[in-house]
């Protein structure tokens, strides 16, 4: 990625269960036990909390968004109602993390290798990819991580392609069958085409 000025971030919206965002292309609905998070909760699982300033969260434009601080943006955040299942959308601004010309295969090996150093869990990963699922495309990584401690395996997708400078991360995560199987769904009937 060049260096040059970055365009600005086009955040997608939730009409109730349906997301649209045009500057990325895509459109989907949630099947039924899903529901879109919100700023706070987002916020919560991604481990920002408290850090981040009020003025950085987009509570009434529609956009269920949170910015943690320049360096990622979550458009959106999904869960299954058990929690067996998610998938988001955070779009990560090289630039503002130092790193400009991160490329998407960058961002899935250090994605990959934090995964890895981290305590209390084993992780299984396939080699990336550049693929295409449904409508995403990009450099895809899968992996599998299981917790020592209780046994609890998750499968994971990262979908990542570069757009404006940004990075566009799609990631899918399941525990349970079920979740895959709804989550895979999901990502079937997205409407549109990534651009």
């Amino acid at each position: 990625m060049e260096e040059a000025e970055q365009a600005e971030i086009q955040l997608g919206s939730w009409d109730g269960q349906t997301y649209t965002n045009s500057w990325t292309g895509i459109t989907f609905t949630l099947p039924d036990g899903w529901t879109p998070l919100t700023s706070e909760q987002i916020l919560q699982i991604v481990g920002a909390g408290n850090d981040v300033v009020e003025d950085s969260l987009d509570l009434e434009s529609g956009s269920l968004s949170a910015d943690t601080g320049g360096i990622d943006t979550y458009d959106f955040y999904a869960m299954r109602a058990d929690g067996t299942a998610g998938f988001f959308c955070d779009i990560v601004n090289p630039a503002a993390a130092g790193t400009p010309s991160m490329t998407p295969e960058e961002y899935v090996q250090q994605a990959s290798a934090m995964l890895q150093v981290m305590d209390g869990i084993t992780v299984s990963t396939e080699e990336p990819e550049e693929t295409t699922f449904g409508p995403l495309s990009g450099i895809q990584l899968n992996m599998t991580t299981t917790a020592d401690a209780t046994g609890l395996t998750t499968a994971m997708s990262y979908f990542v392609s570069a757009k404006d400078g940004y990075l566009l991360v799609y990631f899918l995560s399941a525990s349970s069958q079920e979740g895959l199987t709804e989550v895979i769904d999901l990502i079937k009937q997205i409407d549109g085409t990534q651009t």
